[in-house]
C-alpha cells in the first residue's frame, strides 16, 4: 500500500468527524496504529477536531507500530503521534532491545486516555478461565508491535502463564491478532476493549474478554513487565467481548510532538483538544478518561513541549512540580 492510497483511506475516515473549518495555515500528520485499532481511532478523532477548531489541518497515518512510528517522530517526520506511558520511558531513555538509541527528541502535548488491554478468545474454543489456556493455539510473535508483545506477556503474567504455556500463531501486530481468531488461532492475549476489528470479527465469530488476575499479587507480576499498569473493571455489555464484568490491565496513552515542531501548531493542538473533550468523547466513549485536569502532570517520562506549556500556563494549571519535571528530563535528554 502506498501513502498516497493510506492517506486518501484516512481522509475518508476523517470526514467522519470533520467539522466546517476555517482555512488552514499547516498541515499536520498524526502517526497512529494500524486501522481497527483504538490508537487508529483515536488519531482520526483527535484530527477532526484539530482540523474543525484550529487554524490548521490534520491527517491520520497509520503504520504498524511505535517501534516505527516513535522514531519517525523522533526524526521530524511526522508532528504527532500517540504513545503510551510505558513505551515513552522506554524510547526516551533507549531501552534495549526495544529502541536502538535514545529518543530525545520527543516531546509530550498532553496526557491523553486510559487504555485497557485483557486477554480475548472465541466462545466456541469453550475457554472460561485460567485454567483452560494452557496448550491452546496463540496468536503471538508481534514483531512489529513489540508494546502489544510487552502487554500481552503482562496479562499473561498476572495469571502465571507464559508465551510456552501455548502453541503460537505468527502475526506482527494488533489487528492480524485479533483477525486470527476468525480461523487460525483461539487466544489473543493482547487486545483492547473498544477496537473496531473486534466488532468486526465478533460479527462471526462471537468473541469474550478472560479477566486478569486483579490481586496484588497478579498486579505485581503484570507491573514486573509493563510498569504503570493499574486493574481495571469494566461492567458486563460496555464494549464487544466485554460478556461479564471483567478485570482488565489499564494504562494512559501521551499525545506528543518532537523538539522542532513550532510552538504555534503544538499550542493550537493542545487548545483545540482542550476545548473539544466532549467532541472526543461523542465518537469514542474511551475518551472519557481524557481529562483537562489531567492534560497537564508532574509524574510524567516526557518533557512538556514549550508549545504546550505556553497554553498551560494560560490556562493556570502550570505548577512548579510539572516546570521541574520538564528540566530534569531535558537535562537527561542533552546528556545522551
Amino acid at each position: 500500500m502506498t501513502i498516497r492510497s493510506v492517506t486518501r483511506g484516512a481522509a475518508v475516515a476523517l470526514a467522519a468527524f470533520a467539522f466546517a473549518a476555517p482555512a488552514f495555515s499547516e498541515q499536520l500528520e498524526i502517526v497512529t496504529l494500524p486501522q481497527g485499532s483504538i490508537a487508529y481511532g483515536a488519531g482520526v478523532a483527535i484530527a477532526g477536531v484539530v482540523s474543525g477548531k484550529s487554524p490548521n489541518q490534520m491527517l491520520p497515518v497509520p503504520h504498524a507500530g511505535q517501534q516505527v512510528s516513535v522514531p519517525m517522530l523522533n526524526d521530524g517526520k511526522a508532528a504527532f503521534t500517540l504513545v503510551n506511558v510505558g513505551d515513552s520511558d522506554q524510547a526516551f531513555r533507549g531501552v534495549k532491545p526495544f529502541y536502538t538509541q535514545r529518543h530525545t527528541n520527543l516531546r509530550l502535548a498532553s496526557v491523553g486516555y486510559e487504555n485497557h488491554t485483557a486477554i480475548l478468545v472465541t466462545i466456541k474454543s469453550g475457554i472460561r478461565g485460567k485454567e483452560d489456556l494452557k496448550g491452546r493455539y496463540a496468536a503471538g510473535g508481534l514483531d512489529a508491535h513489540q508494546t502489544c508483545k510487552d502487554l500481552a506477556t503482562a496479562s499473561l503474567a498476572s495469571l502465571n502463564l507464559t508465551w510456552d504455556d501455548f502453541k503460537i500463531i505468527p502475526v506482527p501486530s494488533v489487528v492480524p491478532s485479533v483477525k486470527s481468531l476468525l480461523g487460525r488461532a483461539e487466544v489473543a492475549p493482547c487486545a483492547a476493549p473498544g477496537m473496531g476489528v473486534i466488532k468486526e470479527v465478533n460479527l462471526s465469530t462471537p468473541l469474550k474478554f478472560l479477566s486478569i488476575d486483579p490481586s496484588p499479587e497478579g498486579l505485581a507480576r503484570a507491573r514486573k513487565v509493563f510498569p504503570g499498569l493499574r486493574a481495571v473493571k469494566l461492567p458486563a455489555g460496555s464494549n464487544d467481548g466485554i460478556v461479564d464484568d471483567t478485570w482488565v490491565l489499564g494504562y494512559d496513552f501521551y499525545l506528543i510532538t518532537h523538539a522542532k515542531q513550532n510552538d504555534a501548531s503544538v499550542y493550537e493542538t493542545v487548545k483545540a483538544i482542550w476545548g473539544n473533550l466532549p467532541e472526543l468523547v461523542n465518537t469514542n466513549p474511551q475518551f472519557r478518561t481524557w481529562q483537562q485536569k489531567r492534560m497537564a502532570e508532574s509524574d510524567v517520562t516526557l518533557p512538556y513541549h514549550p508549545g504546550a506549556i505556553k497554553f498551560y500556563k494560560e490556562q493556570k494549571v502550570w505548577t512548579p512540580e510539572m516546570e521541574a519535571q520538564t528540566q530534569k528530563l531535558l537535562v537527561e535528554a542533552k546528556g545522551s
